[in-house]
Order: C-alpha cells, then sequence, then structure tokens
C-alpha cells in the first residue's frame, strides 16, 4: 500500500467492500501517527499483527519508494543466487499455515498467505496441488498444547477455524525460476503421479 490505499479508497467510495479490504482502507485512511502508535501497542504482545498494521503507513516520499524498491529488488537477486548456488531445480513448500479459514475469520488472517505472497513478489512461477485431507486427528493434534499452542492472534484465529475443518484439503506448492513454468508444471506432475501411485 504504497499510497495508502488512496485511489482504492475513492474507486470504492460508497461500495460494500469485503471485510479485509475494509480493515487496511480504513488503516490506511488514519493519519500515519495514530497508525503508528497502534502498531508499537499491538507489537507489545503480537509482532506479527503489528507489521501488518505498520504495512498501511505507506512510503513518506517518492525517494522513499523507490528505496523500498531497491530493498526487493536486492531480495530478488539475494534469494536467485542462493536458489542457484544451492543447484534447485524446484522447491516443494506449503501454500498456508492451515486449511482454508471460515469466510468470516478470511480478512483478519490475510497475512498469512505470505508462503504466496513471497514468491508473488519474486516473480517467480508456482503451483498449487491438492495431496490429502485433513484427518480428526490432525485437528485434535491442533488443539493439542503438546504439538501446537498459537502464540499470537493470528494463530488462535487459524486454530480455532480449524475446529471444523476436517475433509477439507491440504495443498502443496510447486515453484521454480522465472521462465522456468515447464519445470514448475512437471514438478506438480510427478507429485500428482506419486500420490496416484499411493491411492
Amino acid at each position: 500500500m504504497a499510497e495508502r490505499g488512496e485511489v482504492l479508497r475513492n474507486l470504492l467510495k460508497n461500495q460494500k467492500v469485503t471485510p479485509s479490504l475494509k480493515l487496511f482502507l480504513t488503516l490506511g485512511g488514519l493519519p500515519v501517527w495514530f497508525v503508528k502508535t497502534l502498531q508499537f501497542i499491538v507489537g507489545l504482545k503480537d509482532q506479527f499483527s503489528a507489521s501488518t498494521i505498520g504495512g498501511t503507513t505507506g512510503f513518506k516520499s517518492l525517494a522513499d519508494y523507490f528505496q523500498h524498491i531497491t530493498k526487493l529488488t536486492i531480495w530478488q537477486e539475494d534469494f536467485m543466487k542462493v536458489w542457484v548456488d544451492e543447484k534447485l531445480d524446484a522447491v516443494i513448500c506449503p501454500v498456508y499455515p492451515s486449511p482454508a479459514v471460515s469466510r468470516d475469520k478470511a480478512h483478519q488472517v490475510t497475512p498469512c498467505g505470505i508462503y504466496c505472497q513471497m514468491y508473488n513478489a519474486l516473480n517467480y512461477p508456482a503451483g498449487v496441488i491438492p495431496v490429502t485431507k485433513v484427518t480428526q486427528d490432525d485437528v485434535n493434534k491442533t488443539f493439542d498444547p503438546k504439538f501446537f499452542t498459537p502464540k499470537c492472534y493470528m494463530e488462535k484465529i487459524l486454530q480455532k477455524s480449524s475446529k471444523d475443518s476436517v475433509g477439507l484439503s491440504v495443498g502443496v506448492q510447486c515453484v521454480a525460476l522465472p521462465y522456468q513454468e515447464e519445470i514448475c508444471l512437471r514438478v506438480m506432475r510427478d507429485v500428482n503421479k506419486c500420490l496416484q501411485g499411493k491411492k
């Protein structure tokens, strides 16, 4: 939200918007000093939520924006260097930290899409395939402190939302380097073949 959602706020004026958009547009419309104060207070208990709030403060100037873009470019280059140095063809990784959340909670856990957002920011081709389904045992472990204890607000929402998740799909994300979509598709096909062979 480089310009704090001003363009979107003007386009959607007097329109009904989803709760997730409403939250970001509201924060983007508040004074920066207020949002930074809110970020600090929330950060005393929950750094993850605080960083999300901080993302709505926008940039102070065009120079600040270009400085951010420079950092993004350096991160992209560093990420690719590690990928190439490790001789990776592709990566199989999570799509989301939990099964699908209920619609009324989705807007509260938007930042949990970081697994997908990261590869969007890198501009890497990625595809998702279902690999299994949530079992009752999975749900039981989610509520068992020996296996999982929520550490922040969003983890608590994910835990609560997983209560009725038995039978929902769980997928993996297959990722390759830019302009290597065929490798990404090949890995997806191979993973799917292996899974079909187990059925």
